[in-house]
């Protein structure tokens, strides 16, 4: 074959590699010894966090505080459990009762 310049017809059928490679983001850097756990998050940071998902995007500080109020219980440093406060809106709605409620 001419001007094949020596390559194999399966190299020649091989996808070839582009030779920009795209990099990830940069992550947001964080201090020293922090990190972000969604077992301990301030107040603020959940409200804003869920404020980007469909299922959070009219919550406001002051609903997460009436949650507080009406019996969802905070860490004991004031930060929020996102687990935990996930478990207890399902609860709160009547998910995973066995009667009368949806189950998950």
């Amino acid at each position: 074959m001419g001007g094949s310049k020596g390559r194999s017809i399966r190299e020649h059928l091989r996808p070839r590699r582009s030779r920009s490679r795209k990099t990830a983001p940069a992550k947001p850097q964080r201090a020293r010894g922090s990190y972000f756990s969604p077992r301990a998050l301030p107040l603020a940071d959940l409200v804003r966090g869920l404020r980007g998902t469909p299922a959070g995007a009219n919550l406001t500080l002051a609903d997460l505080e009436a949650d507080l109020e009406a019996g969802f219980a905070p860490n004991p440093d004031g930060t929020i459990d996102l687990v935990a406060y996930v478990a207890w809106l399902l609860r709160r709605h009547g998910y995973g009762r066995s009667s009368g409620g949806a189950a998950l």
